[in-house]
């Protein structure tokens, strides 16, 4: 019979001695006995335990982490959650309008009054107003898998994801989110019943103000390094293309570790703070593949001028996602067939393209409908295009065309394993990001 060595048997957990040996009675054996019957079992039993442990907590995106977050933690946090009502908030500006809610600037009310001048600019804050709808939410909703129907439907799911974000990340790739409420009465820009969701404020300046001002990239220099820049032009604008690409693939790469697809990755979409860091908003689009939570195979949610190809996450002949703990057991699985990240990274490409090429920074829609005839390669696009040919590529050729060639390789097909678009790990990895610059 096979002896572990002196002391081993101490570091063995008594709740894995009794998951492996269920056929005896624990409490009438020593633990050195218990464990001397692990011993025992078959090898491939023995590598069995723990590669079912390295499945659960470290194959991306995390089952177990999932689990316990789900039915523990986003309740926890919940009832942790400050309770906001219609009186804590006083509106002044109206900020922007989508197709699910308005979206205003506001303050904290209790930091009125006397407070200082920098207690009121700490206690700015947003606010985004859910349409109403009759639809309302089902009461399923969270809790099966089923994509957002409606203005309420589609808040609930942000204010769900903004919670994951923070819980998962903290304050460091996403706006600064503070809760959700339903406004228990009627006052200036509040109905009775409707849903609220509130951000502190950290800017009022998105990718998209920039990329459609003046002077496109430079005019991000200051914000994003404090100073302008040495070299040429075409050195230090490709400083600030990397600057930004890198920050939103180190934040896909944390959201896509955790499941998330945020399926609405824009310049309008990401907020640029006084302190030069990039952050994403909105997350009604957002689909959480770890537990199935706002995905259906046969409808998704998109904006056609940074839509990749394949327009929905999965294929549609994937099925309904199952219970959340069953979506989350099954989810390693998924990600490493379907890369359904990638479905962000094509849209990241555009944003890419968009900030190299003066032509394209008024919008994508001409350039979605002409890729589709070349089936989504690139470099043909711009050999045989004659609206390509009038473009101007120059910044995305410097330095050996290294942005041209990230672009072409998440401007493209998805492909399921081998080749196609890159993930955004992959994508970090090329040589725009760490190379040297030639100039």
């Amino acid at each position: 019979m096979p002896k572990l060595p002196d002391g081993l048997v101490a570091l063995v957990p008594t709740e894995m001695i009794r998951e492996a040996v269920p056929d005896v009675v624990v409490s009438s054996l020593k633990t050195d006995e218990i464990v001397q019957r692990i011993v025992e079992l078959d090898p491939l039993q023995q590598i069995g335990f723990p590669l079912l442990a390295f499945y659960l907590i470290l194959a991306e995106p995390g089952p177990l982490r999932g689990i316990l977050d789900f039915y523990v933690f986003n309740n926890v946090s919940k009832i942790l959650q400050r309770k906001f009502s219609v009186k804590d908030f006083s509106i002044s500006n109206r900020l922007g309008v989508g197709n699910f809610g308005y979206v205003f600037e506001g303050e904290l009310v209790q930091s009125k009054g006397n407070a200082s001048s920098e207690d009121r600019k700490n206690s700015r804050v947003v606010l985004k107003q859910t349409r109403a709808d009759t639809s309302g939410v089902r009461d399923d909703f969270l809790n099966r898998g089923t994509v957002a129907i409606g203005a309420a439907e589609t808040g609930a799911a942000e204010a769900y994801m903004c919670a994951l974000m923070r819980r998962s990340f903290g304050r460091s790739i996403s706006a600064d989110y503070l809760g959700s409420f339903i406004a228990d009465s009627t006052a200036r820009n509040f109905y009775i019943g409707q849903q609220w969701l509130v951000w502190k404020f950290e800017s009022d300046a998105t990718l998209g103000d920039f990329i459609r001002g003046k002077d496109c990239p430079l005019n991000m220099e200051e914000i994003l390094f404090g100073r302008e820049q040495r070299g040429s032009l075409e050195k230090r604008s490709t400083a600030v293309m990397r600057n930004v690409l890198k920050q939103v693939f180190q934040s896909l790469v944390k959201m896509h570790s955790i499941g998330l697809v945020h399926r609405d990755v824009k310049p309008s979409n990401l907020l640029i703070t006084n302190t030069g860091k990039i952050k994403f908003i909105d997350f009604g689009a957002t689909a959480d593949l770890r537990m199935g939570i706002n995905y259906s195979p046969d409808r998704g949610m998109l904006d056609p001028d940074y839509c990749p190809p394949e327009q929905l996450v999965l294929p549609k002949s994937f099925p309904r996602a199952p219970l959340p703990v069953l979506a989350a057991l099954l989810s390693p699985f998924l990600w490493l067939a379907y890369s359904p990240g990638k479905f962000d990274t094509y849209s990241a490409g555009c944003i890419l393209l968009q900030m190299g090429v003066p032509t394209l920074r008024g919008g994508l829609a001409n350039f979605q409908r002409e890729i589709e005839l070349y089936d989504y390669d690139l470099q043909a696009w711009r050999d045989d295009s004659p609206a390509a040919s009038r473009y101007d590529f120059s910044l995305l050729d410097c330095n050996r065309g290294r942005a041209w060639d990230l672009a072409c390789k998440l401007i493209c097909n998805r492909e399921r394993f081998i080749g196609g678009r890159l993930t955004a790990k992959a994508a970090l990895r090329h040589p725009f990001f760490w190379a040297p610059d030639l100039s």
